[in-house]
């Protein structure tokens, strides 16, 4: 049995992302069920998108019309979405085993996702699930999708979103796909200063334009910030300025949209320290900012 060889998570989230990337709907009848490309629209069903990627890494493989006249077989055999599920390793339904950088198969009844091992930030909204769904009042749209699982296995539209159903097992997929970690995985010094490196490392991480600097910061909020360096945040005698770093920040710690204003004061804080497991006092200190450095080390 060929076994996929992805050099690193990156490559594997890579080719899912390139799956929802294009216009995609859901219809359940052959052939359109197969993973099928009609030269305008892509359409799945959610066992036969995570069989593709595990067949190939490539979905539009099938797009000069490979596969769309049988059902999908390849290396995972012909088989359903807890057939698919029975393929993989180390099963469980204890959510809390899902780690950062080890994606995984996702089961419920009658459904299958994928979990990418990284959160991944859409329009301001944070998911760690792609799958392919035929239900039509599943969060609004059917087709090609991200979602979001905790630490419980509950499936929401985004993180800090509405919950529709649950996940009830995951499970590695290592029969069919190796990953081969990287020879040198550059990390964030754990120096309590947040300074130009720990800037671009958040925007990085965001998504948002990687230059180091964080602008437009009210003056009075400096002293909520000890650890931030001038040299890479901006402090200006105006209540008005706004940082768009900032804006992605308060919407990946699922801030409600009034308070996502850019500007990184004691609300903000106290989110972010909950988020990441510091102390949560109101004050961007060394060890608050010690905190981020490691956790940014760990998810990206």
């Amino acid at each position: 049995m060929a076994v996929i060889i992805f050099k690193n998570q990156e490559q594997w989230v890579a080719a899912m992302e390139k799956a929802a990337s294009y216009t995609t709907t859901y219809k359940n009848k052959w052939p359109y069920n197969l993973l099928y490309w009609d030269g305008t629209t892509l359409s799945a069903d959610c066992v036969n998108l995570q069989k593709a990627l595990f067949n190939g890494g490539d979905v539009f493989n099938l797009q000069k019309g490979r596969n769309q006249g049988k059902y999908w077989s390849g290396n995972t055999g012909d088989c359903t979405e807890w057939g698919l599920l029975t393929q993989c390793t180390d099963i469980s339904t204890d959510f809390s085993k899902l780690k950062a950088g080890y994606p995984e198969i996702l089961y419920m009844d009658g459904h299958i996702g994928a979990y990418l091992g990284k959160e991944i930030i859409k329009n301001g909204y944070v998911y760690n699930v792609i799958e392919a769904t035929a239900w039509s009042g599943d969060f609004g749209h059917s087709g090609i999708i991200y979602t979001y699982v905790d630490q419980y296995g509950r499936r929401f539209n985004h993180h800090n979103g509405r919950q529709l159903y649950r996940w009830l097992q995951h499970g590695k997929p290592t029969k069919w796909v190796t990953f081969v970690a990287p020879s040198k995985k550059e990390t964030l010094a754990i120096d309590g200063d947040w300074g130009i490196n720990t800037t671009k490392a958040t925007q990085k991480f965001l998504g948002t334009k990687q230059d180091g600097l964080i602008f437009g910061q009210p003056q009075i909020f400096k002293k909520y910030c000890p650890a931030c360096s001038t040299k890479s945040w901006t402090f200006i005698n105006s209540v008005t300025g706004s940082s768009n770093t900032i804006k992605a920040l308060q919407k990946w710690l699922g801030m409600k949209e009034s308070q996502c204003d850019g500007r990184f004061g004691p609300i903000t804080i106290r989110a972010f320290q909950n988020k990441i497991g510091a102390q949560v006092d109101g004050e961007c200190g060394p060890y608050c900012v010690k905190a981020w450095q490691k956790y940014l080390n760990e998810h990206m």
